[in-house]
């Protein structure tokens, strides 16, 4: 047994792998123990709530992002290709999400009143 978890460990992937793992386990306690410590602290009824937990949510998954593309993308050159890739990626997934309005809503016929264009 000590032979297999040695010959997993040496193999580059493998590690990598397992580093991804325990990196992304990692930043999701994290977030457990920042929403367990700082947020218990404000009232139930507090507006600002759900701000704080979606700002440090969005934090620690970023930083665990960049951990993750630190692990995979050894040269800094790499690096700049991958976050190009990554925004990219992203502002396909935006098109997706938010597409532009149809031209049918922009329309507006021209012997209409220019007070009811508005």
């Amino acid at each position: 047994m000590n032979q297999f978890l040695v010959d997993i460990w040496s193999n580059d992937v493998y590690r990598r792998l397992i580093a991804t793992v325990l990196i992304l386990i990692g930043s999701s306690v994290l977030r457990w123990i920042f929403q367990w410590l700082v947020l218990s602290r404000f009232l139930d009824d507090s507006p600002y709530i759900y701000s704080v937990r979606k700002i440090a949510g969005f934090t620690l998954y970023f930083v665990a992002i960049l951990l993750i593309f630190g692990l995979w993308v050894q040269r800094t050159g790499d690096l700049s290709v991958a976050l190009g890739i990554l925004g990219a990626g992203l502002a396909f997934a935006a098109l997706v999400i938010a597409p532009a309005p149809p031209s049918c809503v922009l329309r507006v016929p021209l012997d209409t009143p220019r007070s009811s264009r508005l």
